[in-house]
């Protein structure tokens, strides 16, 4: 489990949130690859193309999204427009995100990181 925080702000990316909730991305992304999920997100924003950094941050999310189950909390966003991204499970507090994946994931290695790699904007 690796723990991230954001201290900057908003941050530079922006990933567009989907109409899917997380378990259906994951369905998808195992099923269809990353490639065929970025595709499937472009298609569902009727854009001929994602922008470059988009289509990076969403392929990059949908490759470690179909390895592992990826858990968010932040207490700068609001719980459902974490939820509204669909790229992880997004939870209203770090106590409740560290019990669900001591749950999911009884024997997973922590790591803890003062600055997240990522930074998902509201708009």
């Amino acid at each position: 489990m690796l723990l991230l925080g954001c201290q900057r702000g908003l941050g530079d990316y922006c990933v567009r949130p989907t109409s899917l909730p997380y378990e259906e991305v994951r369905s998808l992304v195992r099923s269809l690859g990353t490639e065929g999920y970025v595709e499937t997100k472009r298609a569902e924003l009727g854009e001929e193309s994602l922008p470059f950094y988009e289509n990076f941050l969403t392929q990059s999310n949908g490759e470690a999204l179909r390895k592992a189950d990826i858990f968010v909390y932040t207490p700068d966003i609001p719980i459902e427009t974490m939820k509204s991204f669909g790229l992880f499970r997004a939870f209203a507090s770090a106590e409740e995100m560290i019990e669900a994946a001591l749950r999911f994931h009884p024997k997973a290695d922590v790591v803890l990181s003062p600055s997240g790699g990522v930074c998902y904007p509201v708009f």
